[in-house]
């Protein structure tokens, strides 16, 4: 029998998901972030030249911006045991494994809140469709009417983007991201599994992982190495929009 060679695999690749769509965070995030914004503040229309102006001018509406919202970063960890005859490659593949799970650590937090408490869609409120194309259809309009134009996040499980891209034939391929018939993004992040048939739109959500540190214990009393990746992940969105479909069949 022939002797089998000893190879280092090319680094796993990560492709799509939540870190590729969202937008970048400001420098400090790792504090965590508080922010009232703009997300839903209605238009307000005004009559530029009334009929009769005897009365004077109407008064022009004024809207306050959403509560304050506060999201804490979540930390993302790998840890890797191996032999002390491994332990140069050890620390390699914790951050290995911490780079290609980030975005499932990241999604899952951002679906559920479990971690953090941040607000996540389990905070949505929900309505149903018999289908995956009506529940697109129903988003499609509550976007428009809760965010008036602005641009939305569509979040699905990776199953139910099989679903939608076959049901939809206005879901369609930009570069490397997935839009709707009216130009949103649809993001499905492996991190998004336990959505399941349920189908969440926000306002843009904005997302950053700190560098990555990579740490190494060794004992020597059962030559055993382990390796830790360790980093920190925020994932935010203004909550003031976030609804969600689930469909029932």
């Amino acid at each position: 029998m022939t002797s089998t060679l000893a190879v280092d695999l090319p680094s796993p690749a990560r492709v799509g998901g939540l870190l590729a769509a969202a937008r970048p965070l400001p420098a400090g995030w790792e504090r965590g972030v508080q922010f009232n914004g703009s997300t839903c503040l209605p238009p307000a229309p005004w009559p530029y030249c009334p009929a009769d102006e005897s009365p004077g001018p109407e008064p022009k509406q004024a809207n306050a911006p959403s509560s304050v919202a506060v999201f804490e970063p979540t930390g993302i960890f790998q840890a890797v045991e191996c032999t002390t005859k491994s332990r140069e490659r050890a620390g390699e593949l914790a951050s290995e494994a911490l780079a290609a799970t980030a975005d499932f650590q990241l999604g899952f937090e951002l679906a559920n809140g479990a971690v953090t408490g941040n607000p996540s869609f389990a905070d949505a409120t929900t309505t149903t469709a018999p289908d995956v194309l009506t529940a697109l259809a129903d988003l499609e309009s509550g976007i428009a009417s809760g965010l008036y134009g602005r641009l939305a996040f569509i979040h699905v499980s990776p199953g139910m983007l099989v679903y939608l891209t076959d049901a939809c034939r206005g879901v369609h391929r930009d570069g490397r991201a997935w839009r709707s018939p009216m130009g949103n993004l649809i993001v499905a992040s492996p991190g998004y599994v336990d959505l399941g048939s349920t189908l969440v739109a926000t306002g843009e959500v904005y997302a950053e992982t700190s560098v990555p540190e990579t740490r190494v214990d060794i004992d020597r009393a059962v030559n055993q190495t382990v390796a830790y990746g360790e980093q920190v992940g925020l994932a935010a969105f203004d909550p003031c929009f976030n609804i969600a479909v689930e469909v029932t069949s």
